[in-house]
């Protein structure tokens, strides 16, 4: 199992079901996020969503997703990449036996929005017969249904009484990072790999995307993280497996950005590349006010 945790700051899929998408807006940055893989992207208006400050329009990405690939046993390269979501590489859920129910989309077709507020009030309230469980506690998906092939632990939870068993009623809670968290579950099994071309590896992809509500001066107010959770789900030994991230950066107006790495930190990162950030196509520039943005590997040195 492969971890890996990003971090961006700025100094309710496809398949045969509706995609998902939803916004994590707790501190002073709001990004779209959508089921099938495609980070801060507004699919349907096809524009950047990446929005800091969060209520003023202005975007700084306009699409991310995650590369991967290894080498399997009989040295064939298996690989899942995709830009824009035109085409699908991941979809919903774990890797099962049957991913086209009824059943399984109505598990698995989410994203689970969930605050730490709202952890203490289960913690506080969970005995309490008027106590109402909000939907993301309720239907954690904590564990899988092994009789369909997926795996008996999936999203983390605090067992309190450490049997296995996801059971909110008895007090059990979701393990989040931040104080706002937006989970799920992808797998590359399902997908026809249409934009790489590639084979499909057999992969389960658990996604956190999380942000801490802080002072408006501190630099973790423009941040969101992703933790990425990797699973070899698959019959396929892998070796020289590798994890990228894509970023189409686009800084406010997008014709005069220059991006960069800055391997000492292990960063990419993008600015403005003249004095002033004009509008571009209908997307919103900064104008005079310049910021800069990096997309920064927390756990893992770039490759």
């Amino acid at each position: 199992m492969k971890k890996l945790i990003l971090l961006y700051c700025l100094l309710h899929s496809i398949n045969l079901f509706a995609q998902v998408v939803a916004d994590i807006e707790t501190n002073n940055v709001r990004a779209r996020i959508n089921n099938n893989g495609v980070l801060f992207k507004d699919i349907s208006n096809d524009r950047g969503s990446f929005l800091v400050p969060k209520d003023e329009g202005r975007s700084s990405i306009f699409s991310s997703s995650f590369w991967m690939g290894g080498i399997d046993q009989n040295n064939a390269l298996r690989l899942a990449a995709l830009q824009y979501g035109e085409s699908p590489e991941y979809s919903f859920g774990p890797i099962a036996l049957n991913s086209t129910s009824d059943e399984f989309e109505g598990r698995y077709n989410h994203i689970w929005r969930i605050t730490r507020q709202q952890i203490l009030d289960h913690q506080s309230n969970f005995s309490n017969p008027s106590y109402d469980t909000p939907w993301a506690i309720a239907y954690w998906p904590g564990n899988g249904n092994i009789s369909n092939g997926e795996a008996q632990i999936l999203a983390p939870f605090v067992d309190l009484n450490s049997d296995g068993i996801y059971s909110p009623a008895q007090g059990d809670y979701p393990d989040i990072r931040g104080d706002e968290a937006l989970y799920f579950m992808l797998n590359d099994a399902n997908s026809p790999h249409l934009e790489s071309g590639g084979t499909p590896i057999g992969v389960d992809i658990h996604v956190m995307a999380y942000s801490y509500v802080t002072s408006q001066d501190s630099p973790l107010n423009n941040c969101v993280f992703l933790s990425l959770k990797i699973r070899n789900s698959g019959s396929n030994l892998l070796s020289d497996f590798y994890v990228g991230v894509y970023n189409d950066f686009d800084l406010g107006g997008s014709f005069d950005d220059y991006v960069g790495t800055d391997s000492l930190r292990n960063m990419t990162y993008v600015y403005n590349g003249d004095a002033f950030d004009e509008d571009i196509s209908g997307a919103l520039g900064y104008g005079a006010y310049l910021p800069a943005q990096g997309c920064m590997l927390l756990n893992h040195q770039m490759a």
